[in-house]
């Protein structure tokens, strides 16, 4: 892969000459920007890793879940008392919860991975907190947030 440098990411181009971007390198960019903004009280990243607990058979470290599945990636509150929670996921992923989106439509769950299973419950827990009256969204880059956030996308007060 080669490299790239821009003022906000490194970035990598694939094989296929794509631009890829981390995803923790989009979480940290739109932290930045909310930690910024008037009616932001306090954004941070939620690390949802869990308490490590040494290699299993195969070498490979292992974590005990400390939390709730599927709490999003960044979480924070408004100056009016809103919470704030936005999953952050690469643009590659849209259509990964498009398909979903189609799975569940018709009723097929049996081809669900685990990945998609994990996709699944961060997907409810994000529309279960707008239906709780939260700020909370799926975001895959940081233009993103900002035309929703400036085009009163969110009842803020």
């Amino acid at each position: 892969m080669n490299y790239r440098r821009s003022r906000t990411f490194t970035m990598k181009v694939n094989k296929q000459g794509k631009i890829v971007v981390k995803e923790s390198e989009i979480q940290s960019s739109i932290i930045r920007w909310l930690n910024h903004q008037p009616n932001v009280g306090f954004v941070w990243n939620n690390r949802n890793v869990g308490v490590y607990a040494g290699k299993n058979r195969f070498g490979k470290d292992r974590f005990i879940p400390s939390q709730v599945q599927g709490v999003p990636d960044i979480l924070g509150y408004t100056k009016s008392g809103k919470m704030i929670g936005i999953e952050v996921k690469r643009p590659e992923h849209k259509n990964k919860i498009e398909k979903l989106n189609d799975l569940e439509l018709m009723g097929n769950t049996t081809l669900l991975t685990k990945e998609t299973k994990r996709l699944k419950t961060q997907v409810q827990f994000v529309e279960h907190m707008r239906e709780c009256g939260c700020i909370a969204f799926i975001a895959y880059s940081l233009d993103q947030v900002q035309e929703l956030w400036n085009n009163g996308g969110f009842n803020l007060k």
